[in-house]
């Protein structure tokens, strides 16, 4: 039984665990490395101050996986390019007194795909912003995080940050 199949039957609402105590957890009761190898976790992390968004907040968030696959061969090499995988499953949570939480899991890598990486973006939805937050849309950086894994191991990657910005310019 691989990962996917043990987050396909659970409810919809998803773990309310950090990646990193569900992988404690599931360390402790089974043999992890079959089950998660090859899987990335990580988090987007926001102040509380910030607000929510207004909606469920994983679903404020588009996270994708990606990979460069060989697309054709030429005279000079092989043409490589980017392709979207299978989407990762993504949850609310878990939050602490200081901030907000939306955590995420891939489901593990294919073979000939090269540098995996996840692309989070903040979809365009209205936040309920907090009483010391003065105009600007929220931002989340890094937006695009490589994934330095392989399908023998479990990756926890750097923690996603949205922080309130000045909104771009239109010139």
């Amino acid at each position: 039984m691989r990962f996917r199949d043990v987050l396909a039957s659970a409810p919809p609402c998803g773990p309310r665990l950090s990646p990193e105590a569900l992988l404690r957890t599931v360390s402790a009761t089974l043999d992890p490395l079959p089950l998660l190898a090859g899987t990335a976790w990580g988090s987007i992390r926001w102040s509380r101050s910030l607000g929510l968004p207004i909606g469920p907040r994983a679903t404020s968030f588009s996270v994708m996986l990606w990979g460069l696959i060989p697309l054709y061969q030429t005279s000079e090499g092989v043409v490589e390019g980017w392709m979207k995988l299978d989407q990762p499953s993504v949850w609310d949570g878990p939050d602490d007194d200081d901030h907000h939480r939306v955590s995420f899991v891939t489901y593990g890598f294919f073979a000939g795909v090269d540098a995996p990486a996840v692309e989070a973006v903040l979809r365009p939805v209205p936040w309920t912003l907090g009483p010391y937050v003065h105009g600007g849309r929220p931002r989340l950086e890094p937006a695009f995080l490589p994934i330095d894994a392989d399908a023998e191991h479990v990756t926890v990657l750097p923690e996603q940050v949205v922080f309130q910005g000045p909104s771009p310019s239109i010139h």
